[in-house]
């Protein structure tokens, strides 16, 4: 439908998704972007934080499945679930990877953004990395 919904989430759950939907794609014919593919609208207003994402191909629909659940200590969020085009997907690849390339560096021990001057990292305990 015509519903917009935003989900607020760290690049890293963006990032394994495209990377896992890049993966799926190796055993599929190639597919070209979807040239209507919305393009990002700022500002946003958050539904839910993301919790979890799941995603699998339906050949009976020719679509890819995206399942999104809400972060919550209980189990007991939200769900959203999103039949995307294999065009759809190939344009969410390209927009993340555009994304990522303009982002902070991602610290090579814990995953976690850093700044230009490094970050106090967990998996240091407590020391600066850089």
């Amino acid at each position: 439908e015509d519903r917009v919904v935003a989900l607020r989430c760290e690049k890293q759950h963006i990032a394994a998704l495209a990377a896992h939907l890049d993966e799926l794609f190796d055993d599929m014919a190639p597919t070209a972007p979807d040239s209507n593919s919305r393009s990002l609208r700022e500002p946003v207003e958050t539904t839910w934080v993301l919790g979890s994402l799941a995603f699998g191909y339906d050949p009976g629909i020719d679509r890819i499945i995206i399942i999104a659940a809400e972060a919550s200590a209980d189990g007991s969020g939200a769900q959203a679930r999103f039949a995307i085009t294999r065009a759809q997907a190939v344009s969410l690849i390209a927009t993340t990877e555009e994304l990522l390339a303009g982002s902070r560096p991602l610290c090579r021990l814990c995953g976690l953004a850093m700044n230009p001057s490094g970050h106090v990292c967990p998996r240091t305990n407590g020391h600066s990395a850089g």
